[in-house]
């Protein structure tokens, strides 16, 4: 959806997986200190195969790792600040 030309909300799909996204307005409260705090983590099949799509699209990011856990975890950075994690398990040995 665009309000005024600028995209304003939006679907994103990845296999059977949908998040939708909405642009804060000025009715959300003050801009600054948004995405402070707060991190988003999503299950996915493969953080690896993810890194691989997302750089192909020219995003710049740091490879994943292995969480003491056990969670390959890939990291990045929204344009609003948040904090997203795609992970997947993996076997420790």
């Amino acid at each position: 959806m665009e309000a005024d030309g600028k995209l304003a909300w939006c679907r994103l799909e990845h296999g059977s997986s949908a998040l939708m996204l909405q642009q804060a307005t000025n009715e959300d409260g003050p801009v600054a200190g948004r995405g402070r705090g707060v991190e988003f983590f999503f299950l996915c099949d493969d953080a690896d195969a993810l890194h691989a799509e997302f750089t192909a699209r020219g995003l710049d990011l740091k490879r994943p790792t292995v969480a003491f856990y056990g969670m390959n975890q890939l990291f990045l950075q929204d344009p609003d600040g948040y904090q997203l994690c795609f992970q997947n398990a993996v076997e420790q040995t």
